[in-house]
């Protein structure tokens, strides 16, 4: 989570350091969803042919590696050869987590995999945290024209490599906990259970042999096109909430760091909320609640944003709220209406990944 989110507080910080504007910045988050996009289709290939702790900690050491790296890049080229292998591994161990708990939990995996994304979103409540005490301050002058380059700016020297220094750190004690991992009983136990859960599932009836295949073929058309318009949506008010704060309703960096994490605050606390509500309410209601809550979120917000203050505070937090049960549900939705084969799972998590690349892709260049 603090590797995914980490770079839209900073992203004013890492243009400044590499010398260039918000839309050629998009082409840098654009790589890094190409990498996500390349970490999915890796990780399909290597899951069930090598010990998936094993991977897990040896992608948390690159990734570990790779974001502490990242500021030390002074230019847009060296940039986006850092955050593509940082997205490959954000793209492998979210492919990995998901689908081990379908395979250890099976049709019982509602509150895990919502307690897997809330986990997730904890990190990226960290993230604006971590990074705003080290946030270079711009003259509110400087940013009343939007297509001004950072490079004609006169900030303060930016200290956020230190907060790709805490969050690196951060990352690889997450290695050296899957370690210990690695070297105990716990994943013979959970492959243990895994397998009781294959079986109990090769037993059950196939879901798919009362589906029609053309209803099936536009149930997953649907499927991929739902995931990929929410995680552009979502990455793209992640990535550049800060950045539309500073330069188009001229708020301070640290005031709009603080609104970030306002918004994954809400986003963790949604989560939160989704564990037990996924046990007692229909996936496809919760779905159909978090939809129509985020089109209103951002209605409002495109409406009344120049109103008042107010209006991008509420929007954003609600918005965070609303899409935050959305991921995870829609994996169990999917599980218990045509089962999570790894093929499904793959369509899901590349239109994810499409959806990581698209948004940012269109958003960027808007933001100058």
């Amino acid at each position: 989570g603090i590797s995914a989110m980490l770079v839209g507080p900073t992203l004013l910080d890492l243009e400044y350091l590499a010398s260039s504007d918000t839309a050629t910045m998009s082409i840098v988050v654009i790589c890094r969803s190409l990498g996500s996009i390349l970490g999915n289709f890796v990780s399909g290939f290597l899951i069930g042919r090598i010990n998936p702790w094993l991977m897990c900690l040896l992608v948390k050491f690159i990734g570990g590696v790779f974001l502490i790296a990242s500021p030390w890049c002074r230019s847009v080229l060296t940039l986006t050869l850092c955050f593509i292998p940082l997205g490959f591994v954000i793209g492998f161990f979210d492919a990995v987590g998901n689908t081990m708990i379908l395979i250890i939990w099976g049709r019982q995996n509602g509150p895990w995999m919502q307690g897997f994304h809330c986990l997730f979103s904890v990190g990226c409540l960290l993230a604006p945290l971590i990074a705003e005490p080290f946030l270079m301050e711009v003259p509110q002058d400087d940013l009343s024209n939007s297509t001004i380059q950072s490079t004609v700016f006169t900030p303060m020297e930016t200290q956020v490599m230190y907060a790709y220094l805490i969050s690196g750190v951060l990352t690889l004690l997450a290695g050296v906990g899957f370690t210990f991992i690695f070297f105990l009983e716990t994943p013979r136990i959970f492959m243990a259970k895994s397998k009781d859960n294959k079986k109990e599932e090769e037993n059950a009836p196939d879901p798919l042999e009362s589906v029609n295949r053309v209803l099936y073929g536009i149930f997953l058309t649907f499927l991929a096109v739902m995931y990929t318009a929410y995680c552009a949506a979502e990455a793209s008010f992640g990535v550049y909430l800060l950045t539309f704060a500073v330069k188009y309703v001229n708020w301070t960096k640290k005031k709009s760091a603080n609104l970030t994490a306002a918004l994954m605050g809400a986003f963790t606390a949604g989560r939160a909320l989704g564990i037990p509500l996924v046990i007692v309410l229909r996936p496809s209601v919760i779905i159909l609640v978090d939809l129509i809550s985020m089109v209103s979120m951002l209605a409002i917000l495109s409406a009344f944003v120049n109103v008042h203050d107010a209006v991008l505070w509420v929007c954003s937090i609600g918005f965070g709220f609303a899409m935050a049960s959305f991921y995870g549900t829609g994996f169990t939705w999917t599980e218990r209406r045509i089962g999570t084969r790894p093929r499904v799972s793959a369509l899901i998590l590349v239109a994810s990944a499409i959806g990581e690349m698209s948004g940012p892709s269109m958003v960027g260049p808007i933001m100058g």
